[in-house]
């Protein structure tokens, strides 16, 4: 069995997304760190993730 950490918390992500609770910038800074995929931040935030250029 695998622990899948972004299928665990994409749900909770989107609510608190939803809710105002979190921003995009907040959901983004968790893709680097691997606590969001790219896909997760697209579907959450309809947005397509871009890696900073810097």
């Amino acid at each position: 069995m695998t622990f899948d950490f972004n299928a665990m918390w994409f749900d909770n992500y989107k609510v608190w997304y939803d809710c105002g609770w979190y921003t995009k910038e907040q959901l983004r800074s968790y893709v680097p760190n691997l606590f969001l995929s790219p896909e997760g931040y697209e579907k959450i935030t309809g947005e397509k993730y871009e890696e900073s250029q810097g």
